[in-house]
């Protein structure tokens, strides 16, 4: 389908008193213009026809990996053990199983941790093992993407980083995977997106289909100005000066 959007804003006519907050109004010469531009169905000055597709967008929800650094430190030990009392021995554990060396490798880092439960006969339910990696991970560039599933087909699945999400308006007249490769791909390789959060809608912007360029004031114009600004500034002060 089509869309015809007519500019407007220039046909009217002041009224000679408000009504409420209405100062405007169209005259029978506007009315015909603009029923005689929606008749003719073709670009002009105050015309222009697009595609319904033009003003449309899929918003889409751009995913980074979650990358995070294990580090056991005495200081993250002590603290870790002030907020959790009764579970010391899951701190010991992961330092027992992991050493006091970062390690940028979370996906290593649960199964070496699992292991080690499994070889002690304990479990840690997902309480307890979030309390433990809030105080024992934080996230780091430079670490490996941490994974969150691997499939049968061998496609891997990562945790995304809440705050590396980011959205982006694709138009319609493209494809998202196009736009990927162009805008987003060459600075972020690792990204990807979350197709369950995409969104189509639709937006008109009158401002940018009927833009008018304003050429900026010339340097001699400006300059012009301020001195005559200056002169009538110091006949001002002239006269006050004069006065006292």
């Amino acid at each position: 389908g089509k869309v015809q959007l007519i500019d407007g804003r220039e046909l009217y006519t002041k009224l000679r008193k408000n009504l409420g907050s209405k100062n405007c109004e169209f005259t029978d010469d506007h009315i015909r213009t603009i029923m005689d531009t929606f008749l003719d169905f073709a670009d002009s000055d105050i015309s222009q026809i697009f595609n319904n597709e033009e003003f449309g967008y899929h918003k889409i929800t751009v995913e980074r990996p979650l990358r995070l650094k294990t580090h056991v430190t005495p200081e993250r030990l002590a603290t870790f053990k002030a907020e959790n009392p009764g579970d010391e021995a899951l701190a010991e554990g992961l330092a027992a199983s992991l050493g006091h060396e970062p390690q940028l490798d979370f996906n290593v880092v649960q199964r070496q941790f699992n292991k080690w439960l499994k070889g002690q006969g304990l479990k840690a339910t997902a309480k307890q093992q979030k309390a433990l990696w809030d105080v024992f991970t934080e996230t780091d560039e430079a670490a490996m993407p941490v994974i969150k599933k691997k499939h049968k087909d061998g496609t891997v699945e990562y945790e995304p980083d809440s705050n590396l999400r980011d959205t982006e308006n694709v138009p319609l007249t493209e494809t998202i995977a196009a736009y990927m490769a162009r805008e987003v791909l060459p600075h972020v390789p690792d990204a990807w997106i979350d197709e369950s959060k995409t969104v189509r809608g639709y937006e008109i912007s009158f401002t940018k289909y009927f833009y008018q360029y304003e050429p900026l004031r010339t340097l001699e114009e400006i300059v012009a100005d301020i001195r005559a600004l200056e002169a009538e500034t110091d006949g001002i002060l002239e006269q006050i000066v004069a006065k006292k």
